[in-house]
């Protein structure tokens, strides 16, 4: 089986709804199960929190935010080295984005993990380039 069939396979394996792309996610030269979509040609696994900011478990807040932070920090000390702990955040427009943003911050440097944060809002595109260039583990914007 070829990258691009694979690929085929971990998307069709997905239930997001989302449609085969042509990038891959790799991690380790390894491609990943991961639930989420994989954005075309740029080899970046995309999936996050969506949804209704409000009170409850079922919402976007600060509580729901810091649970998933701490999976992902969990993810970050469970398969890499501790010399590659960092992850960039970044934050954009959207409502609470910012507060999301310093929220997830501090759950992973309470995890012992650097934290790369933007001091300005920025498009997705340059939280993808502090990624790659700044050799982080994750992404979060």
């Amino acid at each position: 089986m070829n990258i691009l069939e694979e690929l085929y396979e971990l998307v069709r394996e997905s239930d997001c709804g989302c449609r085969p792309a042509t990038g891959v996610a790799k991690h380790g030269g390894q491609l990943r199960k991961k639930r989420g979509c994989i954005l075309p040609e740029s080899g970046v696994w995309h999936g996050g929190l969506r949804g209704v900011i409000g009170v409850g478990t079922n919402r976007m807040n600060v509580y729901t935010v810091a649970k998933a932070s701490q999976s992902l920090a969990n993810y970050v000390k469970k398969n890499f080295a501790e010399k590659d702990w960092s992850v960039a955040v970044s934050y954009d427009l959207r409502n609470k984005s910012e507060l999301f943003a310093k929220t997830t911050s501090g759950v992973l440097a309470a995890n012992g993990i650097k934290v790369y944060i933007y001091t300005e809002l920025m498009p997705t595109a340059c939280l993808s380039f502090a990624v790659r260039e700044l050799y982080c583990a994750a992404g979060i914007g």
